[in-house]
């Protein structure tokens, strides 16, 4: 949510994503947010009424697929599971509680379903040139937003609608849709200038090559995990029975393709849920309610199956806003009681109160230590609440005359102290670094934790200010960090 806050504000300041700042993000998944914003709306409301202004704006599309490809009570279910995936107040997995953190991917889940969904359902009654139309026009919109939202969802949904509409005989929703979301990609480029694409791709393969490659399980833990097996043989189970006649072999073909991209998207994602068991168990009702399926008992079992798995997820999802507007705020303080913008912004008091470090007591194959500017540094990694880190480290700045101007670059994961502060943001800086030390060039100060919360970024930063060049020399030392000026 930090992060999150970061993000908005640096947007709020007219500031533009990978031009201005580093990011893998796509600011699209932020504009909703960062219009209300504009309009007047704290911090807090607009991250609500976000996800109700979203939903308003994917309802034709929802609409339009749910009439199109289902019966009423199918149609009533899609709608309904869209809508709470865009208007939750959680992002996933079954701990009970309330964060807008990673919204974007919820927004990019329900988009990607109304993609998979066009891709590999033809309309009820059979296409149409209006039908295609309507879907090419759908599609292109989709993916767009999917490119300036999470660019890993369009990717990994690029090639299985690229390899099935040819094959399947729909040419024409491919070209609608390639020339509808081509076109506003162009229109992006001519609006920020032909330089942003050229930024974002740095940014998104900058992340790529970092030490956070991927936040959860390897991929081949979010197949054959414990966890996530049964999902995995629930989905083989579907595409057998539609492979075992001609009719739904291209469909056996693309839910298999589709099932792939959405287990590379969870692999991507922090908290890997598997949302694409609910695309399983929808193909197989729809096939069913269709009279196109063999095997319906099977296919029945194999959905129900698919659904039970996720009930956990999607109950919890499902019930989070409710959650929200039902929860005690006695237990949550807000997250700065000095920054006005982000005043209606709480925290749990309990998660506020840990403040842990971690050390290892053990270490058969240690890492050499970190040395820096002549000083051999501590190795100790933070694992409390970076929330109450950071206000800490605002205040022991604000003690040593630093509480205006630039935040100093940070070695380290996140660095938003310019959110619970009076400071500026760093030029060029990331509100979440991956990879180098983004914002060097215009950095007066460098902040070195003495107990990190990622060191392997510890080390990019300050590997990359050596590689600068710049010279430096020690102008504060805390109980928290070590501050050096750039010279």
């Amino acid at each position: 949510m930090l992060h999150l806050a970061d993000i908005l504000l640096r947007m709020h300041m007219g500031l533009v994503p990978h031009l201005d700042f580093t990011t893998p993000l796509g600011g699209w998944g932020f504009l909703p947010m960062v219009a209300l914003l504009d309009l007047g709306l704290s911090m807090g409301r607009a991250m609500v009424w976000s996800q109700i202004l979203v939903a308003l704006l994917l309802l034709p599309a929802i609409g339009w697929v749910a009439l199109s490809r289902f019966g009423p009570a199918l149609a009533l279910a899609f709608g309904l599971g869209e809508l709470a995936l865009v208007t939750g107040l959680i992002h996933g997995e079954t701990a009970a509680g309330v964060s807008l953190s990673m919204h974007y991917n919820r927004w990019g889940w329900a988009i990607g379903f109304l993609v998979a969904v066009l891709v590999l359902l033809p309309p009820r009654e059979g296409e149409t040139p209006r039908s295609a139309r309507i879907d090419g026009v759908l599609l292109g919109l989709a993916m767009a937003a999917l490119a300036m939202t999470k660019v890993t969802y369009c990717v990994a949904l690029a090639v299985p609608a690229l390899i099935l509409l040819p094959v399947t005989g729909r040419g024409r929703v491919l070209v609608w849709g390639l020339g509808v979301s081509l076109g506003l990609l162009a229109i992006v480029a001519v609006v920020e200038g032909p330089g942003y694409w050229i930024a974002y791709v740095q940014d998104v393969l900058g992340t790529t090559g970092s030490a956070r490659k991927y936040p959860g399980p390897a991929f081949a833990g979010v197949v054959f995990s414990p966890a996530y097996t049964g999902g995995t043989a629930a989905a083989a189970v579907a595409v057998t029975l539609l492979a075992r006649r001609e009719e739904t072999r291209n469909m056996a073909r693309g839910l298999f393709l589709f099932v792939a991209g959405f287990v590379v998207i969870t692999w991507q994602n922090f908290g890997t849920d598997p949302y694409w068991l609910a695309f399983v168990a929808l193909i197989l009702a729809a096939l069913i309610e269709r009279g196109v399926l063999p095997g319906r008992g099977a296919a029945a079992a194999t959905a129900l199956v698919s659904l039970t798995l996720l009930a956990p997820v999607l109950l919890n999802l499902v019930w989070s806003p409710l959650r929200h507007a039902t929860v005690s705020k006695e237990a949550y303080q807000p997250m700065s009681e000095t920054r006005a913008e982000v005043a209606d912004l709480y925290l749990l008091s309990e998660r506020a109160s840990e403040v842990k470090t971690e050390r290892v007591l053990i270490d058969d194959d240690p890492e050499p230590p970190v040395t820096f500017e002549g000083r051999t540094l501590e190795t100790c990694n933070y694992r409390g609440s970076i929330v109450r880190l950071a206000r800490a480290e605002v205040e022991e700045l604000a003690a040593a005359g630093f509480d205006t101007g630039v935040q100093p670059l940070v070695a380290d994961l996140i660095s938003s102290h310019w959110v619970l502060s009076g400071l500026t943001p760093l030029p060029g800086g990331a509100p979440w670094t991956y990879v180098g030390a983004p914002g060097i060039a215009a950095a007066t100060h460098l902040m070195v934790r003495r107990c990190t919360v990622d060191a392997r970024v510890q080390t990019r930063v300050l590997d990359a200010v050596e590689e600068s060049g710049r010279s430096l020399s020690l102008v504060e030392e805390t109980p928290l960090f070590l501050l050096y000026a750039f010279d």
